[in-house]
């Protein structure tokens, strides 16, 4: 059973979102049996990741939705969960585990891109990777890039390449006119024409 999805395909669950008691309507905290969207996922994950053994590859995607509601009032109650939820994986993050944080766009249409930082948000979502420190000491050119990439102009073609390089690592994926793994140096004079990033997403620092 891999397939934490099926919680939305419940009957108790009504559609987004018109109807007044659907979970998934803008505003509204998302619980399910008393406890929140959120923790019912990352409590699935948890128990995936425990129920396979360390030495099997794995690559797991959990996507969160928390934050995906116009009035932004549901963001905060994540800090209560997500903490503790990666102080349990901390043994695995330190020993053999690749962790990101991904958000795929900032926030539209709402308020908040009335203001500039929510216009730069929106065209510069989060993406936040850790890697086990053991790893960056035995691949010292790929942690110097990653370092430096930091500072440079990147897109999710860029991370989905990453992703194809550390499931195959050492071997890297072909780089593309759009994608190149982070493993390695962008130019720093990258602009958002080479990246392929169209024009009304570019931000130039």
């Amino acid at each position: 059973d891999h397939a934490p999805w099926q919680i939305f395909c419940q009957p108790e669950l009504r559609p987004c979102c018109d109807d007044p008691a659907s979970i998934l309507r803008p505003g509204r905290r998302q619980c399910i049996g008393g406890v929140d969207l959120h923790a019912h996922l990352l409590d699935y994950t948890r128990r995936f990741w425990e129920g396979h053994p360390p030495q099997q590859r794995l690559m797991g995607l959990v996507n969160l939705m928390t934050a995906h509601e116009h009035f932004m009032t549901r963001l905060g109650i994540l800090d209560t969960d997500l903490p503790p939820f990666l102080q349990g994986l901390a043994h695995r993050l330190r020993s053999d585990t690749a962790l990101l944080i991904i958000s795929d766009h900032g926030t539209h249409g709402v308020w908040y891109n009335d203001f500039a930082i929510g216009q730069a948000e929106h065209r510069q979502p989060a993406f936040l990777l850790s890697l086990p420190e053991r790893f960056a000491a035995a691949n010292p050119a790929g942690d110097g890039a990653l370092r430096r990439n930091q500072a440079r102009r990147l897109t999710s073609f860029d991370v989905h390449a990453t992703l194809q390089h550390l499931a195959a690592w050492p071997t890297m994926p072909r780089p593309s006119l759009e994608a190149t793994s982070l493993f390695v140096d962008l130019s720093p004079n990258r602009t958002c024409e080479q990246a392929r990033v169209p024009a009304k997403f570019c931000i130039e620092v």
